[in-house]
């Protein structure tokens, strides 16, 4: 059962790594990025009501106040926010290093929990964050003097960690009493609003096929097929072991961009990923003991 689980959890991570290889080939067939998220968010609602349906009638869901239903939909604003920031980023630079800047939400989780619990971070949370800076900066390039990596892709890359770390720091506590499946569709909704309110006047008039398809493809490998692994492998899982597994995320982003877009990794950028992968590892590692002792 805990082997199920585990494998489980490592196709929900090797799913994410699809999206953004998949937005650069969209991308190159003309989609436009407000039609291509518009699309990537209207499919996830229809899937993900469906799995939550299909979900419901196995299990009795717990019905919610029209205060939770919209405090929850409107959680859905991180998530736009970082799928928004992190398409941008994507139209600057490789898969490989905006998919670098997004594991930067480690670190930023880090500070924002220290933040709001008023208290100073650990030595090893600051080891955990040097090494994750450390990684950052051999995995983008940023040590050599001649590197031609975009600032406004790292910028918007480290936007979508910052948005992607709110979404981490307060949806996990956000009614926890409802299904994970039942939960993202409702955020998905939220998210949904807010992209067309951002995107709305760019979404191309006429011709959509190519936003379509993609957007549903996407929609699969971004939230659906990942979502529905966690939500059966989590619960399967030994407590640290899955969030170890999930950083499995970023090599799978990497591979897949050179599988599918020939994109090109130095010894240095995999030196950086491997450091930024061991620093998540302690971090979840950190975060077990910490909860066994409380």
């Amino acid at each position: 059962m805990k082997l199920y689980g585990s494998l489980f959890v490592a196709i929900a991570a090797i799913s994410y790594g699809f999206p953004a290889s998949l937005m650069k080939l969209a991308s190159l067939q003309g989609a436009q990025i407000g039609g291509l998220l518009f699309f990537v968010f209207f499919f996830a609602i229809i899937f993900l009501q469906i799995l939550s349906f299909i979900s419901s009638r196995k299990q009795k869901q717990q019905p919610l106040t029209l205060s939770k239903r919209i405090v929850v939909i409107g959680s859905g604003t991180s998530i736009a926010l970082t799928n928004t920031c992190y398409f941008l980023a994507l139209t600057y630079v490789p898969v490989a290093i905006a998919a670098v800047m997004l594991m930067q939400s480690v670190w930023i989780a880090i500070v924002l929990e220290c933040l709001l619990n008023k208290r100073l971070p650990s030595l090893l949370q600051v080891v955990i964050v040097l090494l994750i800076l450390l990684g950052t900066s051999l995995a983008t390039n940023l040590w050599l003097v001649s590197s031609q990596v975009s600032v406004i892709g790292l910028f918007l890359g480290f936007l979508a960690a910052f948005c992607y770390a709110l979404t981490i720091q307060f949806t996990n506590k956000l009614a926890p009493d409802i299904s994970p499946i039942r939960k993202a569709s409702m955020m998905s909704i939220g998210a949904f609003i807010v992209i067309t309110l951002i995107w709305w006047r760019y979404i191309p008039v006429g011709s959509l096929w190519v936003e379509i398809r993609w957007g549903a493809l996407i929609s699969i490998f971004a939230m659906v097929l990942p979502l529905a692994c966690l939500s059966y492998g989590m619960p399967r899982t030994p407590p640290g072991r899955g969030e170890i597994i999930s950083s499995l995320e970023l090599p799978a982003a990497i591979g897949i961009a050179w599988l599918l877009l020939s994109e090109s990794i130095t010894a240095a950028q995999l030196v950086g990923v491997i450091i930024i992968i061991a620093s998540v590892m302690l971090s979840c590692i950190h975060n077990k003991h910490r909860q066994g002792r409380v």
